[in-house]
């Protein structure tokens, strides 16, 4: 091989392939890294879910502030609870929101939450579209929270 191709090849080979494909002077699409991501629901009374998310879920608590309470899922995952008043939005009777764990293995989830008193909205049902088992749970303000379990085939 000839030393100009020798050259090149390595210099391609250290570049990072999106910086080959962008022409240059055109800004990069690539989004930014994200470290971290909390879900934030909004409670008046934060000992409802202090209960559900600390007692019943078993979930450790990594901010135990008067008006926000935030529970680690897993990774880099939260779920935080703030109180009426604070924060950016009121709490509302409606709950247009559904919180979706995936988990490695739904049945001791379903007998943790049954045991706890939760109220069950759906019993553990296997679908095919997509291949999963869930089933689906509210706190006692009605936020609604499925446990799913992918089905490998």
């Amino acid at each position: 091989m000839r030393p100009s191709l020798l050259v090149l090849a390595v210099v391609l080979f250290l570049i990072p392939r999106h910086a080959i494909a962008q022409a240059p002077g055109t800004p990069s699409t690539a989004a930014p890294a994200l470290s971290e991501q909390i879900v934030f629901l909004y409670y008046s009374d934060l000992r409802v879910a202090e209960d559900f998310f600390g007692k019943v879920l078993g979930l450790e608590k990594t901010m135990d502030k008067e008006w926000v309470k935030i529970y680690r899922t897993l990774g880099g995952s939260s779920i935080g609870a703030v109180k009426e008043g604070r924060g950016f939005h009121k709490t509302s009777p409606s709950k247009p929101v559904m919180i979706t764990w995936a988990v490695d293995n739904i049945q001791p989830w379903y007998e943790r939450v049954v045991k706890s008193g939760v109220k069950v909205l759906k019993a553990p049902q296997v679908a095919t579209d997509p291949p999963a088992k869930s089933f689906l749970v509210a706190d006692p303000t009605g936020y609604t929270f499925e446990f799913l379990e992918w089905v490998r085939e």
